[in-house]
């Protein structure tokens, strides 16, 4: 799992949050765990609007996020799990469209530059999840920018590079 600072990242869908947050595991019976998690005392960036909601909450139930605005201590749901956050900023999750992270990995060597099959200019059988290297260092920098979806494909250097 991809992580920035300490917390694995949650992606959630477009236009809602992706909270940076972590549940670790626990070898409680199930009717123990909690079923969700409030997060409170945050500085919550919603992605619309210019300002920032100070001293915000944010309630994740079932791995999605059910609500994030402004604090009210008169609704915690039963069972959650309640954080105080010290004013730590939330934020949405990045989706990068076009990369190729993982492709020319760090340090940029021949050995580490798997995104183009330049032998041609139609090489559409080239495939990016065949050339990936999962623990190139571009990945983990990639996730501290927030980063949390990426569109890893083969370079440009052809027509048609693959897929």
């Amino acid at each position: 799992m991809l992580r920035v600072i300490r917390y694995p990242a949650l992606a959630v869908v477009p236009t809602l949050l992706a909270v940076v947050f972590g549940v670790p595991a626990r070898s409680q019976p199930t009717e123990a765990k909690a079923k969700g998690l409030v997060l409170k005392n945050i500085t919550l960036y919603t992605g619309v609007g210019e300002e920032p909601i100070a001293n915000g909450v944010l309630v994740v139930a079932g791995g999605k996020v059910a609500f994030g605005g402004k604090a009210d201590e008169s609704w915690v749901p039963d069972k959650f799990e309640v954080r105080d956050m010290k004013g730590a900023v939330v934020i949405p999750g990045l989706v990068d469209t076009h990369s190729h992270i993982g492709l020319w990995g760090r340090p940029n060597v021949p050995a580490n530059s798997d995104g183009n099959e330049m032998s041609g200019p139609v090489q559409s059988s080239g495939r990016a999840l065949d050339a990936i290297q999962p623990d190139d260092p571009g990945i983990r920098m990639a996730v501290a920018g927030g980063i949390t979806t990426a569109n890893i494909m083969p370079g440009s250097g052809n027509v048609i590079g693959g897929q």
